[in-house]
C-alpha cells in the first residue's frame, strides 16, 4: 500500500472513530470490575498456543508444499541459484505476504466462531442496559472479531520470525 493511501485510510478511521465516539458516548465500553492481571494473561496465553496452532497450520500445510518445490528446484543447479537470487527473494516475500494473509483469515474465522479477545476483558453488560446500544453492541463484536484475528494473525507471524530466524542461527 503507498504511503499517500496509508495517511488517507488512516485519516477516515480516526474521523470515523471520533464520530462513533462522540454518537455512543452514553454507553461508554468500560473493564470488568473482577477482571484480575492472571486472567489476561491467561488469554493472552491462550491467543498464543492459537497463534502457533495458525503459524504451523498456515506455514507447513498451506504454504510449504508450493514454496518447497521452488526451493527444490533452485537446489539442483547452482547457476540458477545464482542467476534466480532475486526470483528467491520474491517468492520469499510473496510467500511472507500469502502467510500473514491467510493467518489473517484464520484468526477472523476463529474469532467469529467465538474466541474474542477485548470481548473476555471488556464489561458489554452496559451495553445492553442502553436504549440505542444495538448498533454498538454489532459494532463492538465486529471490531472485536477483526482485533482478535489481527492478535492471532500477528503472533503467528512473530512466530514464523523467530521460526526463521533460529533456522539463519543455525546455518
Amino acid at each position: 500500500m503507498k504511503k499517500k493511501n496509508l495517511i488517507i485510510l488512516s485519516a477516515i478511521i480516526i474521523v470515523l472513530s471520533f464520530f462513533f465516539g462522540w454518537h455512543y458516548s452514553e454507553c461508554p465500553l468500560t473493564f470488568r470490575n473482577d477482571l484480575k492481571a492472571s486472567e489476561v494473561i491467561a488469554l493472552l496465553l491462550n491467543f498464543g498456543v492459537i497463534a502457533i496452532l495458525i503459524e504451523r497450520f498456515t506455514d507447513q500445510i498451506v504454504l510449504k508444499p508450493s514454496y518447497l518445490i521452488f526451493i527444490e528446484s533452485l537446489k539442483f543447479d547452482s547457476t540458477t541459484i545464482m542467476a534466480n537470487n532475486n526470483t528467491a527473494s520474491v517468492n520469499k516475500t510473496e510467500h511472507k505476504e500469502k502467510f500473514y494473509w491467510i493467518s489473517f483469515a484464520i484468526g477472523v474465522f476463529i474469532a467469529s466462531i467465538g474466541f474474542r479477545y477485548f470481548n473476555n476483558i471488556i464489561d458489554t453488560t452496559t451495553l445492553v442496559k442502553c436504549t440505542s446500544s444495538l448498533s454498538q453492541t454489532g459494532m463492538f463484536a465486529i471490531a472485536d472479531i477483526f482485533l482478535s484475528g489481527i492478535l492471532m494473525a500477528g503472533g503467528a507471524a512473530l512466530i514464523l520470525e523467530i521460526i526463521e530466524w533460529i533456522n539463519n542461527e543455525k546455518k
